[in-house]
């Protein structure tokens, strides 16, 4: 009985190890552009936009815009008319550059990116990436509701680092990125994945 009440009370104290940290705070300190302003009309953006990022060619992410829309009606707001988004829709997610697990082994990460389209004059667009959702992706030995998946995600703060990226793009195929700050690597975070699935 001695042994019981010794693991019951062992199991308790883990729990609320494990629980205390959940609230743990995981911002990025060094943050890169999440937008830019380009010296061409908002016409040319979006062509640049389809031609390369249409084809998966962004870490697999799917392309969607008005005439191509999955996004849930994103594109109805009259200011996001000329919008993109990059969305996650199949089950490979790329290796987080940021968030780490204690082997020091990168998580999958998993984000959507709302590519918000201004027109600044006709010469002038300025292109900004808001992060609609983010964090890693992993499997769960418990399927989630309502669809009963079987990954979880662990919402993270978004690294900035994927988002300047699509903006490098954009100004590589402008022959402009030289003269684009280079992109910077925050510092590795080290998440263990288990906690507060």
């Amino acid at each position: 009985m001695k042994n019981k009440i010794k693991y019951i009370v062992f199991l308790l104290l883990i729990f609320f190890i494990i629980s205390c940290s959940c609230g743990k705070n995981y911002d990025i300190i060094v943050k890169n552009p999440t937008e830019y302003v380009f010296s061409v009309n908002i016409d040319s953006i979006k062509t640049i936009i389809k031609k390369k990022f249409s084809r998966k060619q962004f870490y697999g992410l799917e392309l969607s815009y008005k005439e191509y829309d999955f996004s849930a009606g994103i594109f109805n707001k009259t200011e996001n008319y000329n919008d993109f988004m990059l969305m996650e829709l199949g089950v490979i997610w790329p290796k987080s550059k940021v968030y780490f697990n204690r082997k020091n082994v990168p998580h999958n990460y998993f984000a959507n990116y709302h590519l918000h389209l201004m027109s600044i004059n006709e010469n002038q667009t300025m292109v900004q990436i808001i992060t609609t959702e983010s964090g890693i992706m992993y499997k769960s030995i418990i399927p989630v509701f309502p669809h009963f998946s079987p990954y979880r995600i662990k919402k993270l703060p978004p690294t900035t680092v994927e988002e300047y990226e699509i903006l490098r793009i954009i100004g590589k195929s402008l022959g402009i990125d030289r003269n684009m700050p280079p992109i910077i690597m925050p510092e590795k975070i080290i998440i263990n994945k288990r906690v507060c699935d």
